[in-house]
């Protein structure tokens, strides 16, 4: 059975994906922060300060895929601390890829803020100019993976999950506000392919055991999940029969951003590949909410 490290084991969606990796592999988790408790796995703590103790784990663990998922999703927090997140999103990303062996894989979770937003459905070979320290620092970490042959790259966009015990996640939030009637703002000029954590663990597994021949930038993103953060709002509440008076039209930014992006090239090269409407996957989440199973 395969080994596989994950790199920024204590997000705040990593326990989905780590739940369904340990169903088909070896999963041992790496974090920045602080240790994870919503799962049985051996998790070990990182720092992009310590190159030592990053060889240190690759070679203990000595995995046949790394997925790197260390990230600052806090846009805001990015710009106040531009450094940080260039430290995890890239130094991370770099000390790896540089202890990396011709037999192992690494897979690299981007972000679709690597564009600028001007167009929207971005294709792999768009050229990225992102607006953004968040953008900014992923790219950068990207160009760190890619120097190794047998990279992955997968550039998301919104990817919609439920809390995982620390933190809430913006799904959580959405059915917190709107559950308890409090205000909720959502954009309505800010586009996104939104797509379910189940989805990107299914993803993660095709990219563990593809070829060894494939490599390279992919994006994640399926029919019908390009949304308005507003209207993706107004789809949680519909789904989980939940009142929309508390929702709001955020107020309008300098100017429209779509970061949708076209995920055709996926599709094509992992045609077992079928993701979840987003309709359908709020619809079980509830059941299973409901049911007490989540």
């Amino acid at each position: 059975m395969k080994k596989i490290l994950f790199l920024g084991s204590d997000s705040e969606l990593a326990p989905p994906i780590i739940r369904y990796l340990q169903q088909h592999y070896i999963v041992y988790g790496a974090h920045l922060n602080h240790m994870p408790t919503e799962y049985d796995q051996v998790s070990f703590p990182i720092s992009p300060e310590s190159m030592g103790s990053m060889e240190k784990l690759c070679t203990r663990v000595n995995p046949s895929a790394i997925i790197c998922a260390t990230q600052i999703s806090d846009e805001i927090e990015c710009a106040k601390n531009p450094q940080k997140a260039l430290a995890i999103h890239a130094d991370i990303a770099q000390m790896m890829a540089s202890v990396l062996r011709a037999d192992q894989r690494m897979i690299y979770l981007s972000t679709s803020r690597v564009f600028s937003g001007d167009e929207g459905n971005y294709a792999e070979g768009a050229k990225p100019i992102p607006q953004s320290v968040y953008g900014q620092t992923k790219l950068r970490g990207e160009q760190m993976v890619l120097e190794k042959e047998n990279s992955f790259v997968l550039r998301l966009g919104h990817v919609f999950g439920l809390a995982s015990g620390h933190s809430q996640t913006y799904f959580s939030q959405i059915l917190s506000h709107l559950g308890s009637e409090k205000i909720f703002e959502a954009p309505t000029d800010l586009k996104d392919n939104f797509f379910s954590v189940d989805d990107l663990a299914l993803a993660l597994g095709l990219l563990i055991d593809a070829h060894v021949n494939l490599a390279g930038i992919y994006h994640l993103a399926n029919n019908g999940s390009r949304l308005s953060h507003y209207d993706f709002a107004q789809s949680v509440a519909a789904n989980f029969a939940l009142s929309t008076k508390s929702l709001r039209h955020l107020p309008a930014g300098i100017a429209p951003r779509d970061y949708s992006m076209d995920g055709q090239n996926f599709r094509t090269t992992f045609p077992s590949f079928e993701p979840t409407p987003i309709e359908s996957t709020l619809q079980r989440w509830r059941q299973e909410l409901i049911q007490g199973k989540q």
